[in-house]
């Protein structure tokens, strides 16, 4: 994130302070060499040389750097920095302004970067039939641009509002902002969503929003993405001009984001209510999907809401999307669900409350058991940062990470307390396989299949054991097959990363303190940040850290591990500890891994060490013995054995460490899924 600006300032001053007093004695010790030496310089000679040591480059620069706004003019001049724009949308004494970064500067700017340029020009678009990406998707493959030319720059948007002070605050809604970011679909999705690879586009004021409309504060961005559909990119690298083409394939955000972006009715009571089919609100609340919205027909209703604004309720189409200047972009057809919000503040909170809430009332336990088991369980590194907060009979107060969390591990915390085959407890275990699958990164269309029927039963389950109706929500979960059909995993393209880069700037206004002109100071502070990636010759640098590490010789290792490193490194210098963090995932002492499938079962093994092998990252680990399934649990039961083995991490097919858990009652340790594995092989 960085320091506050006036511990800045105060280094600089320091550092020109000590610079000064070193320079006073070196001349001091010259002078006095010189007279020892019996050497008389004129008055003159002693002039220039004090003149010579007080130019001192390292006091000179310190003493240009030692306010902020010296800094700032600094950094402004730098080549690789790309200056957001302050753009006036109305006002009379104080102009109403937001702040837009140029898109063609930033592409410029991410294509200095080898690994970018890199993975434009040599796609990802997977062979085997599997859907690993949003260019896997139907929606990529059938688009005019990208289906022609997969080196065309592929830009996917997001837009969502946030505030930068406490929400209890009563000023805070001056701070609220409304903030467009842009990533390029180019990259793999497991780098591409870092916090310095999402890019700014758009930074105003939510009030500024609503007085002039999403239209207005768009228009910029809007005809500069067109000129690129229209002219393609050219930027000069490594001495030559090059050309890509390029367009924006989706917009991304919540439900309210994604309704606004498209010019749809922003809640939920108009007649036809989803932006993705017709259907009426009595047939959505009943579980039906309606005949999906086309391209054609929503112009068509376009143009008879304009002419007549009492349509807009009926049609749930408030007027032309703000991208409609686009030629290829269009609302009813690219903008695509967000399991984040759907699932883990829509549907899997409130099935989490009315399955607890069903426990309670039938005394298998209290609110105060659940809280006794959620205290007491030992949550591993891999989902302690996401521990769920305490449950109430007032509902469940959550953040989307800690309701994922939850709906994974309460089976293991509680299941003990739930007769077997209670069928409020099955509908809680099969939402949690569900997730399981939208969660995962790489799947089968065969998986995604069986996925749209489990959501079927899921729906119907739900309506015939908690009761009540569907709600939008609810339905969107129903076009899942669809849309990963269209746009590849949902995993890949969720808010829940790009809400992360809103915490960036939370902390950036906590620093900087920026009151008068929030947008304009986090704009130029949010590239400042950007422009300190410049010095790197890749923007995604693989890094490998170990805790706990010790280096040795292959031939020092003792054990049967030692022996499988001697066989395979025999003359190598090894850095071996606890756990090695590559990309920031920490593959730690204690986890688990996924290897692969045979048949119906799974393969685990759990990490002993973390090694550093000639600059690459290893994990030891011991191979488990998968028992069975248990379903109550929600988790497959494990055990130890002694056969040891060591895995590159970057070979690994699935990369993501799971906790190992004791299964109540049972003489055997359990894991919990995260996702549904896809092994290219299977």
């Amino acid at each position: 994130m960085g320091i506050p600006a006036i511990v800045a300032s105060s280094v600089a001053k320091t550092m020109a302070k000590v610079a000064n007093t070193s320079n006073v004695m070196c001349i001091l010790n010259v002078m006095n060499i010189l007279e020892e030496e019996g050497i008389q310089l004129p008055d003159r000679a002693r002039y220039r040389l004090r003149l010579a040591m007080a130019s001192c480059s390292i006091a000179e620069s310190c003493q240009r750097l030692d306010t902020q706004s010296k800094l700032d003019g600094f950094l402004k001049k730098h080549p690789d920095f790309v200056a957001p724009m302050e753009m006036v949308l109305g006002g009379q004494n104080r102009p109403d302004t937001y702040m837009y970064v140029p898109i063609p500067d930033t592409l410029k700017f991410l294509l200095k970067f080898n690994d970018v340029y890199h993975a434009i020009l040599n796609d990802h678009v997977r062979q085997d039939g599997l859907l690993g990406d949003i260019v896997d998707g139907l929606a990529y493959k059938m688009h005019p641009v990208f289906g022609m030319d997969r080196n065309a720059l592929t830009m996917i948007f997001y837009s969502d509002e946030f505030k930068v002070t406490s929400p209890m605050r009563s000023y805070s809604k001056n701070y609220k902002l409304t903030s467009t970011y842009m990533i390029l679909a180019n990259l793999a999705p497991d780098v591409r969503n870092r916090i310095h690879g999402i890019q700014l586009v758009n930074l105003c004021r939510s009030k500024f929003v609503k007085e002039y409309g999403l239209a207005a504060v768009m228009e910029k961005c809007v005809t500069d993405v067109e000129e690129l559909v229209q002219k393609g990119f050219t930027c000069p690298r490594n001495g030559e001009m090059i050309h890509l083409n390029a367009d924006i394939l989706v917009m991304t955000g919540d439900n309210a984001s994604q309704n606004s972006f498209g010019g749809f009715m922003e809640g939920f009571q108009a007649w036809r209510t989803c932006r993705i089919c017709i259907v009426t609100l009595p047939e959505l609340k009943q579980g039906r999907l309606g005949a999906r919205r086309n391209r054609v027909q929503h112009d068509l209703q376009v143009a008879e809401v304009e002419q007549t604004p009492a349509a807009a309720t009926g049609y749930g189409v408030k007027g032309r999307s703000c991208f409609s200047g686009i030629s290829h972009w269009h609302p009813a057809l690219h903008l695509p669900s967000d399991e984040s919000h759907d699932i883990f503040e829509g549907v899997g909170k409130n099935t989490l409350q009315a399955v607890i809430q069903y426990c309670v009332q039938r005394r298998f336990l209290t609110y105060g058991d659940i809280n006794a088991a959620m205290k007491n369980f030992e949550f591993k590194d891999t989902d302690k940062n996401d521990k769920p907060q305490e449950v109430t009979p007032g509902g469940l107060h959550l953040t989307m990470s800690q309701c994922k969390c939850l709906l994974r591990l309460l089976p293991l915390m509680i299941g003990t307390f739930i007769p077997a085959g209670d069928n409020h407890w099955d509908v809680l275990i099969k939402l949690a396989q569900i997730v399981e699958l939208v969660c995962a990164p790489l799947l089968h269309p065969g998986q995604v299949d069986f996925m749209g029927d489990l959501i079927d039963e899921f729906n119907t389950t739900c309506r015939q054991v908690l009761g009540g109706n569907d709600t939008p929500k609810d339905h969107f979960l129903l076009h899942y097959k669809q849309q990963f059909f269209e746009f590849g995993p949902l995993r890949h393209i969720s808010t829940l990363k790009m809400e992360e880069k809103h915490n960036w700037f939370m902390d950036a206004f906590k620093l900087n303190k920026c009151t008068k002109n929030p947008t304009k100071s986090l704009g130029f502070r949010h590239q400042f940040y950007q422009l300190a990636q410049s010095r790197r010759d890749n923007l995604y640098e693989s890094s490998v850290r170990l805790t706990f590490a010790k280096k040795k010789l292959a031939e020092e290792i003792g054990g049967d591990i030692g022996n499988l490193i001697r066989a395979s490194f025999p003359n190598s210098v090894i850095s071996m500890g606890q756990s090695v963090v590559v990309h920031c995932t920490a593959y730690a002492k204690g986890s688990a891994i996924l290897l692969g499938q045979t048949g119906e079962t799974l393969s685990f093994e759990e990490i002993t060490h973390g090694l550093d092998i000639d600059g690459e990252a290893y994990i030891a680990t011991l191979k488990l013995e998968t028992l069975s399934y248990e379903k109550h649990f929600n988790c497959y039961c494990v055990r130890r054995t002694a056969v040891v083995d060591l895995h590159k991490i970057c070979d690994l097919v699935d990369r993501f460490p799971l906790g190992i858990y004791q299964v109540p009652g049972r003489n055997c340790s359990g894991i919990v899924l995260k996702h549904k594995p896809a092994f290219p092989s299977a």
